[in-house]
């Protein structure tokens, strides 16, 4: 957990600056005012090459080759004994997912509600990669479905809240902050397109999964 966090700083410094830049290019030259550009995809690429040395900086340490080793070991001796994750199942993955979603309907808030589907997110990889292992490939199909569609609503989540932050920065320097509108306008417009979508994924991996019972 402790590595990804560290990896997971340039992979979404790289993530967001790619997605600036393509979404800057497609609007008309009139919209796209201030430094925008400069602040979102200049500095998201500079951010990514201070998560990428603190990645390098990690992935050279004691503790990594460490991690490296007990992994080689699992793979050659098999988990420890009672470590075979039993519940590691289609039927135990599909409750987990099923729960999360039903978090997500309960949720009082907008934050606790992105919380829940990030769970529903986390869940619905697991059960997919379970599927792919025991040959269900209908299941692992629409568990993909879901994933995808709450990795998008999670990187406009995260892109909202950064274009939040650079935008009073902008607006703190003088800058024209217009095209940050522009911009996280459009990640909510998506970010509602895959909640639209995710009822009817649900739907067709509970579909998916009452075929194998």
């Amino acid at each position: 957990r402790e590595l990804g966090a560290v990896l997971g700083i340039a992979r979404d410094a790289e993530v967001l600056a790619e997605r600036y830049r393509d979404a800057l290019d497609a609007l008309p030259p009139e919209v796209v005012r201030g430094a925008v550009r400069e602040r979102l995809v200049d500095g998201g690429w500079q951010r990514y090459k201070s998560g990428l040395n603190r990645s390098l900086k990690a992935m050279r340490s004691p503790r990594y080759f460490r991690l490296l080793d007990a992994l080689d070991s699992v793979v050659v001796t098999g988990p420890p004994p009672g470590d075979e994750h039993p519940h590691a199942t289609i039927t135990s993955g599909y409750k987990r997912v099923s729960k999360r979603a039903r978090a997500v309907a309960e949720a009082a808030t907008e934050h606790d509600r992105d919380e829940a589907l990030h769970g529903v997110r986390k869940a619905a990889k697991r059960l997919r990669y379970v599927a792919a292992a025991t040959g269900e490939s209908a299941i692992s199909a629409r568990a993909k479905t879901i994933q995808s569609l709450l990795g998008d609503h999670q990187d406009s989540v995260v892109s909202r809240t950064h274009l939040l932050g650079e935008a009073d920065a902008a607006h703190a320097a003088g800058e024209d902050t217009f095209t940050y509108g522009v911009l996280y306008q459009q990640e909510e417009d998506l970010s509602q397109r895959c909640l639209e979508q995710l009822g009817n994924a649900l739907k067709s991996l509970r579909r998916s999964v009452r075929k194998t019972r």
